[in-house]
């Protein structure tokens, strides 16, 4: 990494059994400190991080965090997800979106959708990040094939899905 005017840029990979990651960033270490991150999960394998050998997949995503703050209860940032083409058992993903904002003890998510062998879910909404903080998502899932999701969780059978739901609570009801 280099300091030049009270930021610090930074970059690493890393890479094994598990999977690739990569990070780089600025960090501004002046009286207003903040921070731009970038980051990428490629080929991940859940089955080796969990241990369970019913986990297999192919975990593939990218993002970017910029904000202010560490405590969860001070952070001020914005956060984009961008899950990438990936596999989890029988499953495949074709990708996604989420843009969320962290706030106040919150993240809200303004937009949440992740896409793949004809399932839609779409998910936006507030999460609490402190004990007391009331939470509150709305999600909406469309399958025309259940089986593949039903297979990621070591169950058979077939049909559709058309829900639409909200969940509201605080985090420690979940």
């Amino acid at each position: 990494g280099t300091l030049k005017d009270s930021k610090v840029s930074f970059s690493g990979k890393v890479g094994g059994a598990y999977g690739r990651a990569s990070l780089s960033g600025t960090t501004d270490v002046s009286r207003h400190p903040g921070y731009q991150l970038t980051f990428a999960i490629e080929h991940l394998n859940p089955e080796k991080v969990a241990g369970r050998r019913k986990w297999r997949g192919d975990i593939n995503l990218r993002g970017t965090v910029r904000g202010i703050g560490i405590e969860p209860a001070k952070i001020k940032a914005a956060v984009g997800l961008r899950p990438l083409r990936s596999t989890l058992g029988p499953m495949t993903l074709d990708g996604g979106l989420i843009e969320a904002s962290v706030a106040d003890g919150r993240v809200r998510i303004t937009q949440g959708r992740i896409a793949g062998q004809g399932a839609t879910l779409n998910v936006k909404g507030e999460l609490g990040l402190s004990p007391g903080v009331r939470s509150a998502l709305s999600y909406r899932l469309h399958t025309e094939r259940l089986g593949p999701m039903l297979a990621v969780a070591h169950l058979a059978g077939e049909g559709r899905i058309d829900l639409d739901g909200q969940i509201t609570g605080k985090l420690s009801d979940f």
